[in-house]
């Protein structure tokens, strides 16, 4: 249908909207209901147009205008030429215009190459006007304004004057639309305004071809001023031509003002950074601020980021966190929310060298939404989220971070750091191949950043030392030029003196790694402070992976009050499984099934048992049914090297407290039950459990906890049931599906029986409705025969 006034929402409806306001209309209702076809849709993408139009760059020119398409193909451009002066744009362009609106309605919005509504009354337009332009497709949203397609602006603005150009400058520049601002004054001629504000706004989160674009508008005769030769320098820079960069800035310092003066200097310090000349960085950054450090001024931003990284470099971690902070502090001061992001983005690397996993956390979930517009930093973020999430012992949610992201195509350090990242995950995973595989790559690619090879080169020392392979592990060690974590890898390998690499950590304020080598030297007074450590920073990778946890175990059994932070963790979802201080036991590693099965009985009632009880509920066919018992407890207590229980004549209790998924299981499906489903966003997290619970509950054990099996499966057929209820109009099919796991959990469930048929009949399935039917008379019968 055209009119989405006639939409019903009755069935699944497809509706081609003529005005954008139809569009809008539906975008409150439910989009599982009816597909409608957005603008987006309908227009060409842009390899469409570089297609259609041949070796012509043309589609920046046109901003996108799809109507303009024909005309483009029939046009042939020659060198210097501007599209919108070409005789068949100014033929034909005109007769592209609807005739109802106004000629001087279109001029008037072509004034500005963004319209805000800051604007609307300096140009004459007041908010219908602009709302009926854009409800006809003239123009189209582009952030919280509106763009007229260039093409067709250029074509009917005509000239504007000095004052108006003024005032539009001014609004947009204070509403925060520096790039809309240098398109007006490139088209004004303004270029040494021009180059003075690509100065002031800049930023290398823009990129290597934003720059290029704005550079290349700028006549010949201004690309000897100062300002253009300090702006192309940042082209040798992503080219990685730093000595070159270094050389163009110093020959240009002598001839900067006052105002390009402080840029130049911040660059040169740039530029020593990359060479890793960190100290000399760290001197021309301070001559930048000595005269203006307490100024508000998005360059002092800059400064004190670019700051604050240096200091990181050298492992001065202290002075980082301030010059980071005092960063994030202007830019936000400023509005500039994208750059504070992105000085909060590089402080978590800093709160993950002190060992501050949950403020690094913190600090990126507050920046992601912003770094999520910037493509290279974006990955940079969620490696260093997946640092985080390691360091906190949740590989798992490390792994879904870095999996989640999109391929990121050509940006070649993104891609590495990743691949890195991920690696690190697989090895705590205990895949080593795997992650030796993904390390290798980023180690022997073409990419020379100093810093991700030394990374490569730690991870694979590590790996190879878990193999046992030392001599390998030390070769790869020798080639890290200058991480700081090489201090700690060098103490754990037992390659340096431990009390030293220990001493100089405490120096450099670095807890995490601090932790790992009072644990490796494993004294009581160690390893008492490598656990406050532990406990107060939330190191869940030093609590409880396996290659750590089982170095907790001689303070474990001298000090009983280490024990509550160790939990037994008990797997009851498929296959049988425990843990506890790195100790992972399957069934087969008990000697008889009886052990295994005293065990999870504990675990799921975890409190003092009666001897006398215990013996009589599980070898009442014994001659002696307590010295079974004890037996069973020396068993379990020699499996896992640690008192796991105590117990006087009358009583056995476990002296660890307990993890089980069976009380996961019941916490995470509760909200489930306690409201009505309606939101498809809390359907996928309903489907998410389900199946993350989807094993049978405990089939090595199936004559016992007979109580336990009976709350999962009828729990289980609930969710089921919830899901059914859900589907059963908006997509039958999965519907049948979750009525079918319910019947198979609960066959004498009649209402789920009578869904499920009635879904059948309603899909014209009639021969499947009457085989659900028998059925569900045989699971009657069965019950009452």
């Amino acid at each position: 249908m055209r009119d989405p006034a006639e939409f019903s929402g009755l069935a699944p409806t497809l509706i081609l909207p003529q005005r954008r306001s139809d569009l809008e209309r539906l975008n409150s209702s439910d989009p599982r209901d009816f597909l409608f076809l957005r603008e987006s849709d309908l227009l060409f993408s842009h390899d469409e147009w570089q297609q259609a139009v041949g070796a012509q760059q043309t589609y920046a020119e046109t901003g996108g205008w799809p109507e303009a398409l024909a005309l483009l193909q029939r046009i042939v451009l020659r060198p210097g030429e501007s599209l919108v002066r070409h005789p068949l744009c100014v033929a034909r362009l005109g007769s592209l215009l609807p005739k109802d609106i106004p000629r001087e309605i279109l001029a008037k919005a072509a004034q500005s190459p963004l319209l805000i509504p800051e604007l609307y009354g300096l140009l004459g337009l007041d908010g219908t006007s602009v709302a009926e332009l854009y409800d006809r497709g003239l123009l189209y949203a582009q952030g919280s304004g509106l763009v007229m397609p260039k093409l067709l602006r250029l074509y009917l603005r005509g000239s504007i004057s000095a004052e108006v150009a003024r005032f539009i400058e001014t609004t947009l520049l204070a509403s925060g639309h520096a790039t809309a601002v240098l398109e007006l004054l490139a088209e004004q001629g303004e270029w040494e305004r021009y180059l003075r504000l690509l100065t002031e706004t800049f930023s290398t989160a823009h990129g290597n071809a934003y720059l290029r674009e704005r550079l290349a508008l700028v006549p010949p005769k201004y690309r000897d001023l100062p300002v253009y030769r300090y702006l192309a320098t940042y082209l040798a820079r992503f080219a990685g031509h730093t000595t070159l960069m270094e050389k163009e800035l110093v020959e240009l310092l002598p001839l900067a003002d006052d105002h390009l003066r402080p840029f130049v200097l911040n660059a040169y310090g740039v530029s020593l950074g990359m060479q890793a000349r960190y100290e000399e960085a760290i001197e021309k950054f301070r001559e930048c601020l000595e005269p203006n450090g307490s100024r508000v001024e998005e360059i002092t931003g800059k400064v004190f980021h670019n700051l604050g990284v240096a200091f990181f470099h050298l492992g001065k971690f202290a002075q980082a966190q301030d010059a980071l902070l005092r960063a994030a502090s202007i830019y936000r001061q400023l509005g500039l929310f994208d750059q504070e992001a992105i000085s909060l983005a590089t402080l978590a690397p800093v709160e993950l060298c002190l060992g501050n996993p949950r403020e690094a956390i913190s600090l990126l979930e507050r920046a992601l939404p912003y770094m999520n517009k910037l493509a290279a930093e974006s990955y940079l973020t969620a490696e260093n989220l997946a640092k985080a999430w390691i360091m906190c012992g949740d590989s798992s949610n490390a792994e879904k971070h870095l999996l989640e992201l999109p391929d990121p195509k050509r940006d070649l350090r993104s891609h590495l750091v990743t691949k890195k990242r991920l690696g690190e995950v697989y090895l705590w995973k205990g895949r080593y191949a795997e992650a030796k595989q993904l390390v290798e790559e980023v180690l022997y690619s073409n990419f020379k950043d100093q810093e991700v090879l030394d990374d490569a080169h730690l991870l694979l020392s590590r790996i190879a030392f878990l193999e046992g392979k030392t001599e390998q592990a030390r070769a790869h060690l020798n080639k890290v030029a200058r991480s700081v974590h090489a201090i700690t890898e060098s103490g754990w390998q037992g390659l340096v003196n431990l009390d030293t690499a220990i001493a100089e950590l405490r120096r450099l304020g670095m807890k995490f790694d601090l932790a790992q080598l009072l644990l490796r030297k494993g004294d009581l007074a160690s390893l008492r402070e490598a656990l406050e450590l532990s406990r107060t920073y939330q190191y869940g990778l030093l609590l409880h992976h396996p290659h750590y946890a089982h170095l907790w175990r001689p303070l474990v059994l001298a000090d009983k009050g280490a024990r509550s932070v160790f939990p037994l963790q008990i797997g009851t979802f498929g296959s049988f499984e425990a843990r506890l201080l790195g100790t992972k036991l399957d069934l087969s590693r008990f000697k008889t099934r009886k052990s295994a099965v005293l065990l999870t009985y504990m675990a799921l009632h975890p409190s003092a048992h009666n001897r006398d009880k215990l013996a009589e509920l599980f070898w009442n066919d014994a001659s002696s049914p307590l010295a079974s018992l004890n037996t069973a407890v020396s068993e379990l207590r020699k499996l896992f090297e640690a008192p796991i229980m105590e117990g006087n004549k009358g009583q056995v209790w476990l002296t660890f407290p307990v993890q089980t998924d069976l009380e996961d299981f019941t916490k995470s499906t509760e909200p489930f039950l306690k409201q009505p489903l309606l939101d498809p966003n809390q359907i996928g997290r309903l489907e998410a459990q389900l199946a993350r619970f989807d094993a049978p509950w405990l089939p090595d054990f199936p004559d016992w906890f007979d109580e336990e099996r009976a709350f999962v499966e009828h729990r289980k057929a609930k969710l089921w049931r919830l899901l059914a209820d859900f589907y059963a109009t908006r997509a039958p099919h999965k519907a049948v599906a979750a009525y079918q796991r319910v019947t198979c959990l609960e066959p004498f469930n009649t209402e789920a029986w009578a869904g499920l048929m009635e879904l059948y009949n309603t899909l014209g399935e009639k021969s499947l409705a009457e085989q659900a039917r028998a059925a569900m008379h045989r699971a009657m019968r069965e019950l009452f025969p």
